[in-house]
């Protein structure tokens, strides 16, 4: 069980044809939202939102950025039958994260509940720290609340910042560490599993250990500013 997020072309009605059965932060942005209604300004990021029916979709292989600004979603859909008239296009972004991070945290608490080796750290740590995320082609905005709500949750630091911070340019995350470190789940894990994800969290962030030559560049400083806001955010994350 868990959270899964999918893209497909779509037939006239909007129901699946072909795509793709999983998404995560690593699927491509251009390969994500088939069969999604999306809005907000994506000028050079091309995605699959707001497609319906193989005319729409053979005219986006020819002109890739059809459709992926769109502010007003009345033209395709009955909006009166909705809460809100809109589909943030930043939101979509932070979903695709969470989902797939999500479900990598749930399964290293069960498995070790269930007194089985913990096989997921690695991908954890991938996961909270983004290093397998797709970049961004281009900047992207929404049009909605949704950015300045989400980043109030916060925590907020002594500085103002905070790892709900969006940076929308080349990265979903302006520091780069997923805000799921604040949830119940990460901070229920069983001790042992908890403290060697933030061991290696750490490090790759103090650079002690090599960035990963696989992941984005990310500079010393965001990396740094990246865990002054865990230290002081998180009152048990490792000092040294």
């Amino acid at each position: 069980p868990g959270f899964l997020l999918r893209s497909f072309e779509t037939n006239d009605r909007g129901g699946p044809v072909s795509g793709r059965a999983r998404v995560t932060q690593e699927t491509p942005v251009d390969l994500r939202w088939g069969g999604w209604y999306i809005t907000g300004e994506s000028p050079q990021q091309p995605h699959r939102g707001n497609l319906r029916g193989p005319d729409d979709f053979a005219k986006h292989r020819e002109e890739p950025l059809y459709r992926g600004s769109l502010t007003d979603l009345s033209p395709l859909v009955d909006l009166s039958i909705y809460p809100v008239q809109t589909s943030d296009l930043t939101a979509a972004l932070v979903m695709d994260h969470f989902a797939d991070t999500y479900n990598i945290l749930v399964r290293a608490g069960i498995e070790h509940r269930l007194e089985k080796e913990v096989t997921v750290i690695d991908d954890l740590v991938t996961a909270l720290l983004m290093l397998d995320e797709a970049p961004l082609q281009g900047p992207v905005a929404g049009i909605g609340r949704f950015a300045e709500v989400y980043r109030d949750q916060g925590p907020i630091d002594s500085a103002g910042r905070s790892l709900r911070d969006l940076d929308l340019n080349t990265r979903v995350y302006r520091w780069g560490v997923s805000p799921l470190v604040y949830t119940p789940t990460f901070e229920q894990l069983p001790k042992p599993v908890r403290n060697e994800i933030q061991k290696q969290m750490t490090v790759l962030l103090d650079g002690t250990q090599p960035w990963p030559e696989t992941a984005a560049p990310r500079s010393a400083e965001d990396r740094q500013v990246a865990l002054a806001i865990l230290r002081e955010t998180i009152a048990d994350w490792p000092r040294d």
